[in-house]
Parts: structure tokens; sequence; C-alpha cells
């Protein structure tokens, strides 16, 4: 990992005895602070778009919550919870507790999703309020890529489809039943809307359309089944961030071993490769298939390309 102390890297372990305890990580991590995580995510990123893994043809935007690393009661002295920065989220009638909004950008590809894009808020935060500053943060280049932008309810706002579709990008975002004086139209799966930024024969196609972020949001799922990240181990909104770019690297870190691996069926499963614990330098490795009585093949072409040499 490229933000950390020499010491710390994975590729100077040559065995498990030498492994850090876990502390050691976690307090260079809170030194390094969110910003080397962030460009690490954006290093990921660019390569997956390089391989063609992520198109940013459609993209769509969501929320999904976790916790702070304290309980969701406020300090009587402080007037604050544990964590400071955090806030309490209720959303939909239901209680969340305090924490902090993952609101994250991430690109269709048919059979998988890949976050594109994602900022951090306090829990207590309103969605719609948000979407301005989160959509005006996508880099230009990936807007420029996008053709359609969808959202749900909580997106929603004639100003949040207006600034979509001043970029020339169609804004497919739900609007809830409350709203009216808009220019809405109901489709048969009870989803509504905003036809004055949709072409009017896109009309009975606007549910299916709507229907590819069911994979946006089983993509949060694996926060929770796969990885330890509905809960923070640290406080404040930037280890917040640094916590959510390091489950967004994630994804694309398997999608592009799937692809390297050429296993591209395996792009969106989590826990097809080996284990973070057990991922050591080539060193350990090497010594690892000697013992068994293997070589390395990068080792066997070498002593094959030197067998050879030495015959001509």
């Amino acid at each position: 990992m490229p933000f950390l102390p020499y010491e710390l890297d994975l590729e100077t372990i040559d065995s498990l005895e030498e492994m850090p305890h876990i502390s050691t990580f976690e307090h260079a991590l809170n030194v390094a602070g969110s910003k080397p995580v962030l460009m690490f995510f954006n290093q990921v990123l660019h390569e997956s778009a390089d391989y063609k893994l992520v198109d940013f043809k459609t993209l769509m935007m969501d929320g999904t919550f976790f916790h702070a690393n304290c309980n969701n009661n406020v300090n009587k002295d402080t007037g604050c919870y544990n964590d400071p920065d955090a806030g309490y989220r209720r959303h939909g009638g239901k209680r969340f507790g305090a924490g902090y909004l993952g609101d994250c950008v991430s690109s269709h590809q048919k059979s998988y999703v890949l976050p594109v894009h994602f900022c951090v808020y306090p829990g207590q935060v309103n969605e719609a309020a948000t979407f301005s500053n989160t959509y005006g943060s996508i880099p230009a280049w990936i807007k420029r890529s996008c053709k359609i932008f969808l959202g749900d309810k909580g997106k929603y706002s004639f100003n949040n489809c207006k600034l979509v579709h001043g970029d020339d990008i169609v804004p497919i975002i739900d609007a809830s039943p409350n709203i009216v004086n808009h220019n809405l139209v109901d489709t048969p799966k009870e989803h509504r809307f905003n036809m004055d930024f949709i072409p009017s024969d896109w009309i009975p196609d606007l549910d299916r359309i709507y229907a590819l972020r069911a994979l946006h949001e089983a993509s949060f799922s694996q926060d929770s089944l796969v990885y330890p990240g509905k809960r923070l181990n640290g406080y404040t909104l930037d280890m917040a961030t640094q916590h959510f770019a390091f489950l967004t690297s994630l994804d694309h870190l398997t999608a592009l071993t799937a692809y390297k691996s050429g296993r591209p069926d395996l792009v969106w499963s989590s826990t097809a490769f080996t284990a973070p614990e057990i991922h050591l330098s080539r060193k350990f490795w090497r010594k690892e298939a000697e013992a068994s009585g293997y070589s390395l093949l990068d080792d066997y072409f070498k002593k094959s390309s030197e067998l050879v040499g030495d015959r001509t």
C-alpha cells in the first residue's frame, strides 16, 4: 500500500511472524488520514477504466449508512456524540443511530456495478440537499461518458434533475408521492419521473431502466456480509471518509484481480480471492513452493531459459 511506511509494506514481510499487529496498521492509517487513501481509490478507478471494467454510461447514486465508533447517546457534558462529527440518522421511518452517510455513485456494467465517486456526510443530512454537492464533485472526465443518471426518491428535486440535465445527461430520478405541480409520469411499477428532462418515447422503458438500480443497492450488502464495514474503528468525518474509500477500493481490487487472472466471471465476487492477512511477499511464496517441491512459474521459465542458453 503506497500510503503506508516502508516497514508496513506487505512486499517487505516474508513470514507470518513478521506481520505487524493490527494496532500498528491502525495507528499508521490514523496518521495518514483520508487523502492518500482517496488517491489510491482514484488510482484503481483509472486502472479499471483502462481495462474497460467501467464505462460510466449509466451512473446511479445511492446512500449507505455506517455506524460511528460510539453509542447512540449524546454526551451530557459536551452535547455531542463521542464521535463529534457523527449525526443521528433517521430515514424512511427507520432509526439507524449515530453515524455517517456514504453517498456513492456507481457505474452499471450489466452484471455488476463498480463505485466511481463518493462523498461522506454526517448521518443526519438530507440526501436531496447533498445531491448537488456529490454530483457536482464528480470528475468531468466521468460525466462526459454518462448518458443516464439514476436516483431514488431521496435524491429527487426539480433542481437536482435540472443540474444533471445541464450536463446533457438524462436524469431518471424517482419522485415521492407527495410531489405535486411537476410534470411527472406515473409508471406501472408505481414510480414517478419528471418528463421535463426525459424524452417522451422513453416512457414505456422507464421501469426497465430504473430497475438497474437493484444491483447498486445489492453492492452495499458486502460491506456487512464480507467486510466489517458497517462500523468505524476510528473517529471524525475524515476517518469515515478513509473507511469508505477502503471499501470502494476493495471493489475495484476484486474486479482487477478477476480480470487479470482470467476470471472475469469473478469480477463481483468478494470472497473469491486470497484473504489479505496471508498475502505476503514473493519471497515468502517462493520458500513455500520450494518446501513443497514446486517452483513459481517465473522462476521455472528463468531456469528453463538458462538451461537452453547453456546448451547453445
